[in-house]
């Protein structure tokens, strides 16, 4: 995927249920945020927690329709809405205390750092996460406390 004529508005995705999907996603979003004129604080934020979302969906959930999961963004004055659609998994995504030691266990914990409201929404063929970003510059010390 070419990322040189980046859209306007809402940007949607389906993207295969792989783990390389996050880097996809990854890099989709950054452009059409740095298109976006956006501050670097909040471009790294928010592709920190796409790759944390995506990469949630394909380890703990199953597929959307079989194959694949979507990946949607938008800005609406100040925010920047994230979403991830999966297929769903047995227990409802949350956030755990995980160990320092762990080696994962942290991704909703710094979605939740990271974001003004993160949620989970469950449809009758997929489970999505909406996460809600501030568009102006982020102050580093909320991420303080996770290890």
């Amino acid at each position: 995927m070419s990322y040189a004529a980046v859209p306007p508005g809402p940007v949607t995705m389906d993207l295969p249920f792989v783990s390389e999907s996050a880097g996809e996603a990854r890099r989709a979003l950054v452009a059409w945020l740095q298109d976006h004129g956006t501050a670097q604080p909040v471009v790294d934020d928010a592709r920190l927690v796409m790759t944390e979302l995506v990469s949630n969906a394909v380890r703990h959930a199953a597929p959307l329709g079989g194959t694949d999961l979507r990946v949607c963004w938008s800005r609406s004055g100040d925010a920047l809405s994230l979403s991830v659609y999966d297929g769903g998994a047995p227990n409802t995504p949350r956030q755990v205390a995980a160990p320092a030691d762990s080696e994962s266990g942290r991704g909703l914990a710094i979605v939740d750092a990271l974001s003004q409201e993160w949620r989970v929404e469950r449809l009758a063929e997929a489970t999505v996460i909406h996460v809600l970003l501030r568009m102006d510059a982020p102050d580093d010390s909320r991420i303080t406390g996770i290890a």
